[in-house]
């Protein structure tokens, strides 16, 4: 499993620790409250050991992940280099130093960046529990089944998982969608950093920017182009006059792009897709992984429910039935699109 999937498994053990340790017991009686607001620390102390037994390998991958993109650039890097006459006298006295440098920084970056990750979704599953167990008390004493309420219970954590983490532009994400976006954004900054330090280095000043079809919308212009690091080539426009630096921009935020060096009279390796193509592909996108939202939902809402000992046949029938309507859509999609469906972005972690 990659960074983000692992952090993505440890949200869904605090789910179930949190509907295990709800369910558990004998409910509806007066003191049930009182019995479980008290066995908030036992709560606590599971999520710790979830996070504890996950912890070295979140930060073996996250060793793996930035130092395989940054020796993967610079190595893409060196051999253009070293087929080139104008740049391989430069190559011979390159070193690594400054590129181990900024591997360890974007390392330490995402250690602290999971670290923070994990320290909220402790916080907010346990504030989770204690919600939970008021509004399931509140339930019961109103007259609902204690197998009803305990079932929609299963329903809200599943659909809304640990309550959104908030950055630091007061946005608000789910812990998926922002672990995901956390780790893509770092692998993207390591892979940049990287790229300029060694054209840098070996004096290279022209970029081509890669390009696929679904590109987002401050990405499409620049695709497929050739720009200027440092406006040392004539004929260039320079990199710094595209979307670059922007959150949303060219290798910013969630962005799947990168550069090539790239020199004077050789072919592009890319071209720009038509701009109503992209958009199509990108519209397509956006729609899969909306379905494969909906799957991995589905299939948390059932492993929620099977660790809630007052979940009924009927309620586990009814979250294996719903799970087998999304997957169905997502087979008709794909059968409509032609798109590739990836299995992958459908599992629970």
């Amino acid at each position: 499993m990659n960074p983000a999937q692992i952090i993505q498994q440890i949200e869904t053990d605090l789910l179930i620790n949190l509907m295990t340790l709800l369910s558990q017991g004998k409910t509806g009686d007066a003191e049930w409250q009182l019995r479980k607001i008290q066995q908030y620390g036992m709560l606590e102390k599971q999520n710790l050991n979830a996070i504890k037994k996950n912890l070295p390998e979140l930060e073996k991958e996250i060793k793996a992940e930035i130092e395989k993109i940054a020796m993967q650039k610079v190595g893409q890097i060196d051999r253009i280099a070293r087929n080139s006459a104008t740049f391989s006298g430069a190559l011979r006295t390159a070193s690594l130093d400054r590129i181990r440098e900024i591997i360890a920084t974007y390392e330490q970056v995402a250690k602290t960046q999971a670290s923070s990750v994990l320290d909220k979704l402790v916080a907010k599953a346990g504030q989770q529990y204690l919600d939970l167990v008021s509004k399931t008390q509140i339930q019961v004493l109103s007259g609902i089944p204690i197998q009803k309420a305990m079932e929609e219970a299963s329903t809200e954590l599943a659909k809304k998982g640990v309550p959104a983490l908030v950055d630091r532009a007061g946005r608000t994400w789910t812990p998926e969608a922002y672990t995901q976006m956390m780790f893509r954004t770092t692998i993207t900054q390591t892979a940049t950093a990287t790229q300029l330090q060694r054209m840098d280095e070996l004096e290279m000043d022209l970029v081509e920017i890669s390009s696929h079809a679904g590109a987002r919308p401050k990405c499409e212009p620049y695709q497929g182009k050739v720009y200027s690091l440092h406006g040392k080539t004539k004929g260039y426009p320079l990199l710094s006059d595209t979307s670059y630096g922007e959150p949303d921009g060219l290798f910013g935020v969630n962005c799947g792009h990168t550069m090539y060096p790239y020199i004077p009279g050789t072919p592009k390796t890319y071209d720009q897709y038509p701009k109503k193509e992209n958009d199509e592909v990108y519209k397509q996108s956006q729609q899969q992984r909306a379905i494969e939202r909906n799957i991995r939902s589905s299939k948390r809402e059932l492993s929620i429910l099977e660790a809630n000992s007052k979940a009924t046949p009927q309620a586990i029938k009814n979250a294996q039935e719903k799970l087998a309507r999304r997957q169905s859509r997502m087979s008709e999609f794909i059968s409509e699109t032609g798109r590739t469906r990836r299995i992958g972005r459908e599992q629970v972690y």
